[in-house]
């Protein structure tokens, strides 16, 4: 099973700084049971080391990429190496991807967005994070941060777990009876999330 992670996350020294941020819960105990494909936009765009960049607003919903160093426009280099990452990652089977929070290109929800003016306006989904989840719709994310609390880690396992196990189980090409059966196997774990949800995959299978 493999998983997608954030470089620095897995110890790689490419953060802006040239340090890492290694998270051990995901390279020793989630290590156990997966195989881990590294990404990092920022560092194939720019290097490393390198200076920092943020999010500043557009228009509603837009944003450019600013380099602090002269506050010229990077968004096209970004793109270009989100773009590049995700075409690596929809080569490999990934179960889940886990992002460096509060990073402009992978901060899930987390990444600031400033004014011109160099106020912090909001937060938002960093430029690649966002690009993942247009493209990935259905697939597990996290940030390392949110894993520190024990219920996100939990309920982030379960649905790594699961979401393996159905995509082993189109891949064998079923039989209506086995998705039947395969949903009942799922009964008490999507009654516990959401039961009316539960009973309308319930009318959908049956």
């Amino acid at each position: 099973m493999k998983i997608a992670v954030s470089g620095c996350l897995l110890g790689e020294k490419i953060r802006f700084d040239g340090q890492h941020k290694h998270d051990r819960f995901i390279t020793q105990d989630l290590g156990k049971y997966v195989d881990f494909i590294s990404f990092c936009p920022e560092n194939l765009a720019f290097g490393t080391p390198r200076p920092t960049i943020r999010l500043v607003e557009e228009g509603e919903e837009s944003y450019s990429v600013q380099s602090s160093k002269d506050l010229s426009d990077v968004t096209n280099p970004l793109s270009q190496a989100a773009n590049y990452e995700l075409v690596n990652l929809n080569k490999e089977p990934i179960r889940a991807i886990i992002f460096k929070s509060k990073s402009p290109s992978c901060g899930l929800g987390s990444a600031i967005v400033y004014r011109d003016n160099g106020h912090a306006l909001k937060k938002d989904d960093g430029l690649f994070a966002k690009l993942c989840k247009e493209h990935f719709p259905l697939l597990p994310m996290e940030e390392e941060g949110r894993l520190n609390d024990p219920w996100l880690r939990e309920n982030f396992i379960m649905q790594l777990f699961a979401y393996d196990n159905f995509e082993n189980f189109k891949a064998a090409e079923p039989t209506m009876g086995k998705l039947v059966a395969f949903h009942k196997s799922y009964k008490f774990m999507l009654q516990a999330k959401n039961d009316i949800m539960y009973r309308e995959l319930g009318q959908i299978v049956g």
